[in-house]
């Protein structure tokens, strides 16, 4: 029981040091993305909303595999919150737009017109599924 605690005390120590040694850095880039989609042409705040939007949701998804004792507990929560999906599904386009040409390959989104402007939804987590398929 006592090397169980003392595992849990050690995660929970390296758990709060790597969340800060991640999010700085992270914070950082957050921040010139924001500084720079002011100073830049047309095609270059395209590539700095994609940035921006791939750091906020990088971030988001650190919090919620750093916080332990949430996922532990089965307590991860929704946020559910109107949300414009087209526009979410062309920022995760956006995001995969560079990989997708280094790779040879043409990335194409096509929506149907009945898909409505906004739908109330867990973004972020749903940002988290539509990208990792």
């Amino acid at each position: 029981k006592n090397i169980a605690e003392q595992a849990a005390i050690v995660k929970q120590e390296f758990l709060s040091t790597m969340s800060h040694e991640i999010r700085t850095p992270l914070n950082a880039i957050i921040t010139i993305a924001g500084l720079l989609g002011d100073k830049v042409d047309l095609e270059e705040q395209e590539l700095v909303t994609a940035l921006r939007f791939a750091s906020n949701s990088l971030l988001l998804l650190i919090n919620d595999i750093l916080d332990f004792t949430k996922l532990e507990a089965g307590k991860t929560n929704l946020e559910m919150r109107p949300t414009n999906f087209k526009q979410l599904l062309n920022n995760i386009k956006k995001t995969y737009d560079s990989l997708a040409r280094e790779k040879g390959i043409q990335l194409t989104l096509t929506l149907d017109d009945a898909i409505a402007e906004s739908y109330e939804m867990d973004e972020n987590k749903i940002a988290q599924i539509l990208g990792n398929r």
